[in-house]
């Protein structure tokens, strides 16, 4: 892993990440010289998610089958890797997010004490 623009060596040829107001754009020229701009969510050169921001209920739903990074502000033996099982289920809590390892996310927890990642935050 590498990136805040790989460490910032940035060397990307005729190409630079500039953050925008919504997130990352790749400016640069084609191979005509006229200039471009992407939206772009991952580093073009060492592949690392670029805006690592707690995701939103809706972006969980979405999920399903797929790894977090979890990080609970109310028990760090919580904090870790995990897989969303279901996104969207109920048990007698509430309305919640099933995990593997037996655990679940409720509802109304999710960016007040339980804070879900793509990729791991550094500390």
């Amino acid at each position: 892993m590498s990136c805040e623009y790989c460490k910032n060596g940035q060397d990307f040829g005729y190409f630079n990440i500039h953050k925008g107001i919504v997130g990352y754009e790749l400016h640069g020229y084609d191979y005509f010289g006229d200039t471009t701009c992407e939206d772009i969510d991952y580093c073009p050169k060492c592949g690392c998610l670029l805006d690592n921001r707690p995701l939103t209920l809706d972006e969980l739903k979405e999920m399903d089958g797929e790894p977090v990074w979890i990080v609970d502000k109310t028990d760090s033996t919580v904090t870790g890797w995990y897989i969303i099982q279901r996104a969207n289920t109920s048990n007698i809590d509430g309305d919640c997010i099933d995990l593997n390892n037996d655990r679940y996310i409720l509802y109304e927890d999710i960016n007040t004490y339980v804070f879900v990642y793509r990729q791991k935050i550094e500390e």
